[in-house]
């Protein structure tokens, strides 16, 4: 209970820092309490997503659709350290910052396809879900998206 209970704030926090960033609806996702100053419409959002979840997905499936995030994530943390230290910035430590971040990739890689079919299918089209709210919301890429702003 308490990793889902962690699990629910921080991605309640995450969701406000998204709004704030208006990178999601400002208007709905920065509500605050008034007395205890937490994003509590994200937190109802959130649980409500967690008991839906709860209640109608296998927790075999729900594991493996977390693996599928963090394998990704893992992949371009790592496909990231090579464009930026050994491509961008010129670092010539090949073990430090090509040959490592190279193996966590393949690894990782190797890992991610061997998730079942339905979760590489329910993942990918989440990650297609959100790439066409990025190309709506950035008038197909006609502007930046504000977090990008000034960078």
């Amino acid at each position: 209970m308490a990793p889902g209970i962690t699990g629910q704030a921080s991605a309640s926090r995450l969701m406000f820092s998204m709004g704030r960033d208006e990178v999601l609806p400002k208007m709905f996702f920065t509500y605050l309490h008034p007395k205890f100053k937490t994003p509590v419409l994200n937190i109802l959002l959130i649980c409500t997503i967690s008991v839906v979840g709860a209640l109608s997905l296998q927790i075999s499936l729900v594991a493996e659709l977390m693996n599928f995030g963090g394998l990704t994530g893992f992949m371009f943390v790592n496909l990231s350290v090579i464009v930026y230290y050994y491509f961008r910035k010129k670092e010539k430590k090949f073990i430090r910052y090509f040959l490592i971040p190279a193996l966590g990739f393949i690894i990782c890689f190797y890992l991610f396809i061997h998730l079942s079919g339905i979760t590489l299918t329910t993942g990918f089209a989440w990650l297609a879900i959100g790439l066409i709210y990025s190309l709506i919301s950035t008038k197909v890429l006609k502007k930046a998206p504000p977090i990008m702003e000034g960078l």
